[in-house]
């Protein structure tokens, strides 16, 4: 192992467990926070491939790599090796770009990105009509995932009295909409992460990675995400979401499990799933996030500003 010194800590520590990590001669880091790490290493035969390590709440993502992402034909990087250590996990991932939409944020690229959300959400259901049941039991969540966030906001010392108030009068509509929704709408796979940075622009498409949020539901915060990201870099609304229902339809004259998906306005999908996020992301931030990464406090002005602005909508 005469390469030990160029491989950063902790993953020297695991290299007879992962054998490729002894292959490697440079390490490029690519992401870093309390929770997780992410790097490119190039090996001895120039391959590059993608080192990830995690822990806490984001030490999900190797088990959705195992027993959701493939069932339900995902589009992911191909896990090519990992180790289940006792306080975290690392895993070895294809690399399947060097850029992502952050960085490459033109409206080609935003479209694409609308038809991948559609064509994973699309084959997700297809998948869950052919397997048992017990994998949308144990990976989904329920309306009341979304109220019980909603509840932990309410209570919690952090959010001042302003901020409760608006909350408040989501709490008086929330249940409602969200029966409707899970009543009306068929549950499939949702990143919940689904940002430019973790869009990897691939050939001619792109992939999403970092799945450790993904679960089961009928909800479409996925999409919120991508056309506030958008419309911030002044990509048209209303493009985005056309180049989504256009994917859908697509793949509805094939399944007629997809129709359904279609049955409630997509505006309303949108906002509803605005306000989902944005709650269960706010309770994510004081549970976890702002003591591993004390900064993310600041970010929830602007996510009860954003619930504020969609609520009539949702509703």
């Amino acid at each position: 192992m005469q390469n030990i010194h160029t491989i950063p800590l902790p993953w020297r520590r695991y290299s007879w467990q992962l054998p490729l990590v002894a292959e490697t001669v440079h390490w490029d880091l690519l992401r870093q926070w309390g929770l997780s790490e992410v790097w490119r290493m190039t090996t001895r035969m120039g391959e590059t491939w993608i080192a990830k390590r995690s822990h806490g709440s984001m030490a999900i993502e190797l088990p959705l790599y195992q027993e959701v992402l493939g069932p339900l034909h995902a589009p992911r990087p191909q896990l090519h090796s990992y180790w289940q250590a006792e306080a975290e996990q690392l895993f070895i991932l294809e690399d399947v770009g060097l850029e992502t939409l952050e960085q490459q944020p033109g409206t080609a690229h935003f479209l694409e990105a609308a038809r991948v959300l559609a064509r994973l959400r699309c084959a997700s259901l297809v998948q869950l009509q052919k397997i048992p049941p017990a994998l949308a039991e144990q990976y989904g969540v329920t309306a009341d995932y979304y109220i019980q966030a909603l509840d932990y906001l309410l209570q919690h010392e952090e959010l001042d009295t302003e901020k409760k108030a608006i909350l408040t009068s989501v709490s008086a509509w929330l249940p409602a909409q969200l029966q409707a929704l899970y009543t009306d709408l068929p549950a499939v796979l949702c990143h919940n992460d689904y940002h430019v940075k973790n869009l990897i622009i691939s050939d001619d498409t792109l992939v999403p990675v970092d799945w450790a949020m993904a679960y089961i539901s009928p909800y479409l915060g996925d999409m919120y995400s991508l056309v506030h990201a958008g419309a911030f870099r002044k990509v048209a609304p209303d493009q985005i979401i056309a180049a989504y229902e256009s994917e859908v339809r697509h793949w509805s004259r094939t399944y007629d499990c997809i129709q359904p998906m279609l049955s409630r306005s997509l505006d309303w999908q949108i906002a509803l799933g605005a306000v989902c996020i944005l709650i269960t992301s706010i309770r994510w931030t004081l549970a976890e996030a702002m003591y591993v990464l004390p900064e993310s406090k600041k970010w929830i002005p602007a996510m009860i500003r954003n619930i504020e602005q969609y609520a009539p909508q949702a509703h």
